[in-house]
């Protein structure tokens, strides 16, 4: 567990500090300091690193054998209510499994 917050929290800092540096040199190459078009380049690539970056690592993820996968059976109900309207209820996942009800909040 806390080698997984260190790693979650150095990952959060690397994003800021690219989402940061990549304005600042933007922001400095629009100003005139910096007068290259790399420093665009690079301030491009660093914000678009900063917010696609995840995809890349997303790619390279292997799905393991006992993760969660989405179930929908075809069975359905329809319940009516003392006032005419109706609910329609649908089943997901094994009917070996516990039952668990979402009721929205009105």
């Amino acid at each position: 567990m806390p080698l997984d917050f260190l790693f979650r929290l150095l990952s959060n800092l690397i994003t800021i500090a690219l989402l940061g540096g990549g304005a600042y040199i933007y922001y400095q190459w629009y100003e005139g300091v910096l007068v290259s078009d790399r420093w665009l380049y690079l301030s491009i690539g660093l914000l678009l690193w900063s917010f696609f970056g995840f995809l890349p690592i997303l790619l390279l993820h292997r799905s393991g054998r006992d993760e969660p996968k989405p179930m929908r059976s075809n069975q359905v109900q329809r319940l009516t209510r003392p006032d005419g309207s109706e609910i329609q209820v649908e089943f997901y996942g094994s009917q070996l499994a516990p039952t668990l009800l979402l009721i929205p909040n009105p």
